[in-house]
């Protein structure tokens, strides 16, 4: 863990220090000229670019400075990602302590600055190499000194520092999550992880609906995409109870398929193996759930992570295939390769017999998902457009982008069924991210729901500030700001 020190002095000690620049003419410029007067930064010699997350390096004696340019970006988002990459240049000097210095003009980005630098140290400096033998990352960074001009801030920020921290090992522990390989992240041992980190803490109860039990219950959708599996599909809930004084809850659901071959119909060979990253939208709730159990805000909430493995075989459900919901539903399968929505289809109708104040589900569930955002937003939409704006203003503070799509009555023939009550999907190519959430809508009676199509944002092909190359953890900051804020 990083221990974060605030203080008006750069540190003679450590052995770097990360400046970020927002143009020629910033004054940060003169600060590290008035300290290092044989340094200009803007010399030929120095090949410093002033362009957004461009890196200069430079030593003087012993201490390393680096400059990370903003491109007169003043937003706390980008400041984050400069964070990251001056963290993540300081690694890999082979170096463990900075220090990190901030101007007035960059604290005052947000009032909650600190949150930002401490989730950026920890999002930017994730590695997940557990599986090689001579892994090359660099020690962590232990130590890092936040460097003002004046010390007005210095408790505001020490205290936003540790929450940020907690929000990014939240986001982290999703990553870990999603970037795990099927082999190793089942069903079952995603249920391990869950009762390992979660039944310990009086404040939290977990409940594991394994697949004997769901089958009794009813959960015929969550339990059908699973049968051609050796593994067992469950349901797992994880309840917060932070807030004794009131009824009031928030449910929370995410689509745990811990790998998906499209089943029956079965998905091309290229980059199958990404698909170890279909459960991405269960381990943003566990990161989430994970934020909650260690900051302990003051709400309650109940989080469902529905677990499935969706497999070909001779006891593989079908195309064509009837199977009823929890909820009494009749649904015709269509397609195989469109089972997210099954397993969240029986875990929202057993949610909302809980009456949740409000509902919020996360899969990567479309590809039409991307085609509609490329991989720059998750896709929102819903029932009631308070907690759809409720979504959209989380947009601000957790620094995930969001996108409205819309629900409109008119797609639910998209999903008729000549012999049950609905279709899980169509048949059409068209307006496939919507008819996915209309089908999902079938599920949540009047609850207040909103749905998070993250799919475009499940991973980062290249790293950039706190965007580190493979699965993303996307979707944990917005929930973490959906419950709270």
């Amino acid at each position: 863990m990083v221990s974060f020190q605030a203080q008006t002095t750069v540190s003679t000690t450590l052995p770097a220090c990360v400046y970020l620049i927002g143009s020629d003419t910033d004054p940060v410029i003169q600060r590290i000229h008035a300290h290092h007067p044989d340094l200009d930064p803007l010399t030929a010699d120095a090949r410093f670019s002033t362009d957004f997350l461009s890196v200069f390096t430079v030593r003087v004696g012993r201490h390393y400075l680096v400059l990370v340019g903003l491109d007169n970006r003043t937003d706390a988002v980008s400041i984050g990602h400069a964070v990251a990459t001056g963290c993540q240049t300081v690694q890999a000097l082979e170096l463990e302590a900075l220090s990190l210095y901030l101007s007035e003009a960059q604290l005052a980005s947000s009032a909650a600055i600190g949150q930002w630098i401490g989730q950026s140290v920890a999002m930017g400096t994730y590695a997940f190499d557990r599986y090689k033998s001579n892994p090359k990352t660099p020690n962590p960074i232990q130590t890092i000194d936040v460097i003002t001009d004046t010390d007005h801030a210095h408790k505001a920020i020490l205290a936003d520092l540790a929450i940020g921290m907690a929000i990014g090992t939240g986001v982290n522990q999703a990553r870990d999550l999603a970037n795990m390989p099927a082999n190793d992240l089942n069903p079952t041992t995603f249920v391990e992880k869950i009762e390992s980190k979660f039944s310990s803490n009086a404040a939290i109860s977990v409940r594991i609906i394994d697949e004997t039990e769901a089958a009794d219950m009813g959960m015929n959708c969550l339990v059908a995409v699973g049968q051609g599996s050796r593994q067992p599909s469950a349901l797992a809930i994880i309840t917060y109870t932070g807030d004794k004084q009131s009824s009031e809850h928030t449910a929370i659901v995410g689509k745990g398929i811990t790998f998906d071959t499209g089943g029956i119909s079965l998905k091309p060979a290229n980059n199958m193996k990404a698909m170890k990253g279909d459960m991405s939208g269960a381990a943003a709730v566990f990161g989430a759930m994970h934020i909650v159990d260690t900051l302990k805000p003051k709400i309650n909430v109940t989080a469902y992570i529905a677990l499935a493995e969706n497999m070909p075989s001779g006891h593989a459900q079908r195309p064509g295939d009837v199977i009823t919901a929890y909820n009494g539903t009749s649904v015709e399968i269509v397609n195989t390769d469109a089972e997210g929505r099954l397993v969240l289809a029986d875990a929202l109708a057993y949610a909302v017999e809980k009456k949740p104040a409000r509902i919020l589900d996360i899969a990567t569930l479309t590809g039409a998902a991307m085609v509609a955002l490329g991989r720059e937003a998750l896709g929102i939409m819903g029932n009631n457009q308070a907690v759809i704006d409720r979504t959209k203003a989380c947009e601000a503070t957790s620094g995930e982008r969001v996108w409205q799509l819309p629900l409109y009555d008119s797609f639910k023939p998209y999903l008729k069924s000549t012999i049950a009550d609905i279709a899980h999907c169509s048949e059409e190519r068209y307006g496939g991210t919507c008819t996915a959430a209309k089908f999902l809508e079938q599920f949540v009676d009047d609850a207040p729901w909103v749905h998070v199509d993250m799919a475009p944002k499940m991973d980062n092909t290249k790293t950039k500030g706190v965007d580190i190359d493979g699965m993303s953890g996307a979707g944990t900051r917005l929930i973490y700001r959906f419950l709270t804020q």
